[in-house]
């Protein structure tokens, strides 16, 4: 997050070696700092958020399933802006599943909003607390 507001990017293996953790608990913890600004901005806004992570039996994962001020939100965390229509794969794959009217997103740390080629929208987290925050 720090890093995010600062205009520099977080080198996952290096925090990971310097806190003594496996790369995967420390992007775990970015994910958790996420779920925290999730909850923060709904409890800015007074606004109610139910708040999952989406498993199948299958292995299809998407980290966060938010329902906030009566919208769905499909929300992919990545830990850098160099994304592509592959890191969308769960979201659209997750569909089958959820209700027509969730809106897939991934959210990265820092970047100007984008929509990939296969619709995906990808925002950084200060613009997806906005556009939850907006609907």
């Amino acid at each position: 997050m720090a890093a995010g507001c600062s205009g520099q990017s977080l080198d996952f293996s290096k925090l990971s070696q310097r806190a003594r953790l496996s790369r995967t608990e420390t992007v775990r913890y970015f994910e958790a700092l996420e779920d925290t600004q999730l909850w923060a901005t709904a409890s800015a806004y007074d606004r109610e958020l139910a708040l999952h992570t989406f498993r199948t039996r299958g292995g299809l994962e998407v980290d966060f399933i938010a329902r906030f001020h009566h919208r769905l939100w499909a929300i992919e965390a990545k830990t850098t802006a160099r994304v592509t229509d592959r890191d969308a794969a769960p979201l659209l794959a997750a569909k089958a599943y959820l209700p027509k009217n969730a809106r897939p997103v991934i959210v990265i740390p820092k970047g100007p909003p984008r929509r990939l080629a296969c619709g995906v929208d990808v925002l950084a987290l200060a613009d997806l607390l906005s556009a939850m925050a907006a609907n």
